[in-house]
């Protein structure tokens, strides 16, 4: 049988770290071991050595930092499997997801990395909450990843120089000039959805910034995947833009140029749930978001422009 070793850059979300450890112990497939990497949670680490006693392949090791990529590194070098697979501490595998995992390997010795279908419930969903997803590939989220082992040690894991964004994109970048990224319904994870504050909405722009550092390293592969650096965040602006400057040119279809800018973000919410509140604080952050936007991108694509030429 094919080793594999499971890893969690585990935060301080104890109880949906629990959840995760439970579907692990349910995995049809039982040649693997879990590897919990966990920085300053005190409480998160009692609970991954507490699942270390009690389990022989569950695995608690802590280290010096809060680094998403900090820690996988961390575990890579512990890792005795010939496939890692990374998934979240907030992560509910299907109790098939090793073993489908295995499978999409042994297809051919020329994928070197594997996404998997990751998905949430969308029924309702608060305004002010996020998940990743992917359901076709091509976006790497390590919330369900998977490399050879081999691979990881030739390209040196995750560049920790990152925030936590765009790390998992870089490393399976990285990987594929030794060969074929996969992808496969079958690899399920399921990430439920967790709450935001409001101002999450304007700190996402701040972290494009790793964007332009992926696109520094890899600029043939990040528009093949990506496009250019904030491209949709920058044609959300120049939407907002023209509604602003309609409006104080036309100023008296003012009140029309307002409607047709709501009915163009409220259209990006049908499938949540929200109250007057929560909506009106949603328009206002976005428009907000909206105009600084190009000045976000000039102020990085300068930061970044001798790098990138």
């Amino acid at each position: 049988m094919v080793k594999i070793s499971v890893i969690i850059a585990a935060y301080n979300r104890p109880d949906l770290l629990e959840a995760c450890f439970c579907a692990l112990t349910k995995q049809t497939y039982k040649d693997f071991e879990v590897l919990s990497v966990v920085g300053y949670s005190k409480e998160v680490l009692e609970l991954s050595q507490k699942y270390a006693k009690k389990y022989k392949n569950f695995n608690a090791f802590k280290t010096d930092s809060d680094s998403p990529s900090r820690k996988r590194n961390v575990g890579i070098k512990k890792a005795k499997g010939e496939i890692i697979a990374f998934t979240d501490d907030d992560c509910v595998p299907s109790k098939d997801w090793i073993k489908n995992i295995v499978k999409e390997f042994k297809k051919s010795k020329d994928i070197v990395l594997l996404e998997g279908y990751t998905y949430t419930d969308n029924t309702n969903r608060p305004v002010f909450s996020n998940a990743p997803q992917n359901h076709s590939g091509g976006i790497y989220p390590t919330c369900n990843l998977s490399f050879r082992k081999e691979v990881l040690k030739k390209t040196g894991g995750f560049d920790e120089s990152y925030y936590f964004f765009r790390e998992d994109s870089d490393a399976a970048f990285a990987a594929m000039k030794y060969g074929k990224a996969s992808f496969s319904k079958k690899v399920k994870v399921f990430h439920p959805l967790r709450p935001t504050n409001k101002k999450s909405i304007i700190k996402q722009i701040f972290l494009h910034k790793e964007d332009f550092r992926l696109y520094q390293k890899f600029p043939k592969k990040f528009k093949e995947a990506f496009g250019f650096p904030l491209q949709r965040e920058l044609a959300k602006s120049f939407l907002t833009y023209i509604f602003l400057v309609l409006g104080l040119v036309y100023w008296q279809f003012w009140f029309a140029w307002i409607i047709v800018y709501l009915i163009t973000r409220f259209s990006s919410l049908r499938n949540y749930k929200f109250s007057l509140f929560d909506f009106s604080s949603f328009i206002i952050l976005c428009f907000t978001r909206d105009l600084m936007t190009p000045f976000i991108a000039l102020y990085y694509f300068v930061k970044f422009y001798s790098k990138l030429k």
